[in-house]
Formats: structure tokens, C-alpha cells, sequence
């Protein structure tokens, strides 16, 4: 006899997800399609995005709402966190450290901690980093509108706009596939590991790619 139940890959992992915008909460939806348990961390007063589309990024999530600029409520992130696999977020790099959540801190207490960071920039990027990195922020500093395929500089044609998150929709699968195989070394090595994933550089992948083709 055959059991109509069928387990998804990662039922049982916990995830909290701090995404705001497009990025980080479309992480987090896709591991939650493959059957792991996502805490959403909205402020107070709602998403920083106002969209319908937060229907759709949030499907399947127990939405929460914390102030974490507050000892009440960055205490009660800690403790969903001290219970989660994996933590997700999207913000500048260094905002969250600086509201007391340190992912590097983290890890130290707890090695078998995966944690997520896909800000617009690297951390690396002195220059840009500290950017309010925007879709079409993003997408203009790494030629999406100028380089994107054949049929703009490379063939004399004019820089071209599209409101499409594309950034947003590479780091998202670059991310989620990153952290399905950290997840998979950690059944290895019983170590977690950190994760970054700049939105311009998942954008810079796009690019690449139809530039050869």
C-alpha cells in the first residue's frame, strides 16, 4: 500500500525570515515550498513594502510583527532564532548587527547556524555598500539598463528601462540554492556556515550569461 503522504525535503527545518521587500522574503518562500516551517519578522506597523505581492512572497509563513529597536521585542527575535536553522535577511549590510542581531555572534554561540544576508551590495563594496539598494538602484549600477543582451550597446541601441525585479529574482535563486547545500554540508559536518548573496552580483550572473548566448 501506498502512502498518500508525500515529505518535502525540508520538513522540520525552521527558518526565520527577516526579508523585507523582494529579496529575502523570496528565500524564504522557496524553502517554505519545499517544506520547511518560516517565522516571518515584520515591524510593528506592517511590511516595508506595501504590495500585494506579499501575498504571495509571504504564502505559507507565521508572520510575526517585532520592534526590534525595542529590548522586548529584539529579545523575543533572539529566542525564535535560538530555535531556527536558518536566518534570512535582507537589509544594508551591518543594520541588523546593529540592532543586536550579529550573525557572526551568532554562529560563534551556535556553529550549527546557517544565516543568510542578500543585501543590494557586497559588504565588501566600500563604495556602494551602505546604498539603499533598490531594484532599480541596483539595476542601473550593474548596466541592466544599458547591458542587458545584444540588442543594447553591443548593437547601438538605446539604454532601455524594465521594471522587472530582476536582481531580486537571481539572488533569490541563488540564495535558496546555496542554503539547501549548506543545509546538506551541515549533515556532514554538523557545521552551519554564513551565506551572502549581493543582489548585484546575482544580477551580474544574468548578465554574463546572456552576453554569451
Amino acid at each position: 500500500m501506498y502512502s498518500s503522504f508525500s515529505k518535502l525535503p525540508l520538513t522540520g527545518v525552521k527558518v526565520v525570515d527577516f526579508g523585507q521587500y523582494i529579496a529575502g522574503p523570496a528565500v524564504a518562500m522557496l524553502l517554505g515550498d519545499l517544506g520547511a516551517t518560516i517565522v516571518h519578522v515584520d515591524p510593528v506597523d506592517g511590511p516595508m513594502w506595501d504590495s500585494p505581492a506579499n501575498a504571495i512572497l509571504n504564502r505559507n509563513k507565521v508572520i510575526v510583527n517585532l520592534d526590534l529597536k525595542s529590548e522586548q521585542g529584539l529579545q523575543d527575535a533572539l529566542t525564535l532564532i535560538a530555535e531556527a536553522d536558518i536566518v534570512i535577511e535582507n537589509f544594508r549590510p551591518g543594520k541588523l548587527a546593529a540592532l543586536g542581531i550579529d550573525f557572526m555572534a551568532l554562529r560563534e554561540a551556535r556553529p550549527e547556524l546557517i544565516t543568510l544576508s542578500v543585501p543590494g551590495f557586497a559588504s565588501n563594496d566600500a563604495e556602494r555598500r551602505d546604498l539603499r539598494a533598490f531594484e532599480s538602484v541596483v539595476a542601473a549600477s550593474s548596466g541592466v539598463f544599458t547591458d542587458m543582451g545584444l540588442n543594447r550597446v553591443l548593437m547601438g541601441i538605446n539604454p532601455s528601462f524594465s521594471p522587472l525585479p530582476l536582481a531580486s529574482a537571481y539572488a533569490a535563486q541563488i540564495a535558496a540554492s546555496a542554503t539547501v547545500l549548506a543545509l546538506q554540508s551541515r549533515q556532514t559536518t554538523g557545521l552551519g556556515d554564513h551565506i551572502e548573496v549581493p543582489l548585484a552580483a546575482a544580477v551580474m550572473e544574468g548578465l554574463c550569461y546572456n552576453s554569451i548566448k
